[in-house]
């Protein structure tokens, strides 16, 4: 079961969330994650959405495999000569996202008492 939950869990951290329509036609579309999946559009929605529009160029080409390729020298090489962006980047795609994972599954973990169960 906790398997399962943990499954569930990354699937629904890796996937970007569902759009609305209740949202005005002139809102900005933003795409939440980057999963392997996405488009060159979804790319550069993520980058605006996370406030990377000053290199958001550089990566025009990029659909979500590549940028789930890139590491950390990549994203500082690409957006040289703003290295500070390029470190701000790999962290938001790679490093980041683990660490929500791991908040969730410890919170699934957890039992009535509050204490963590070790064996999950």
């Amino acid at each position: 079961a906790a398997a399962a939950a943990a499954a569930a869990i990354a699937a629904a951290v890796a996937s970007p969330l569902p759009s609305t329509t209740s949202m005005p036609s002139s809102a900005v579309s933003s795409v939440s994650a980057l999963t392997e999946a996405s488009s060159k559009t979804d790319v550069q929605q993520w980058l605006a959405s996370n406030d990377f529009t000053a290199v958001a160029p550089h990566f025009s080409h990029y659909d979500g495999s590549s940028m789930m390729m890139l590491t950390k020298d990549d994203c500082k090489e690409i957006c040289a000569p703003n290295v500070a962006e390029g470190i701000r980047l790999y962290s938001q795609l790679h490093v980041r996202p683990r660490q929500f994972k791991r908040l969730c599954l410890e919170m699934y973990t957890q039992t009535d008492n509050g204490s963590v169960d070790e064996a999950a």
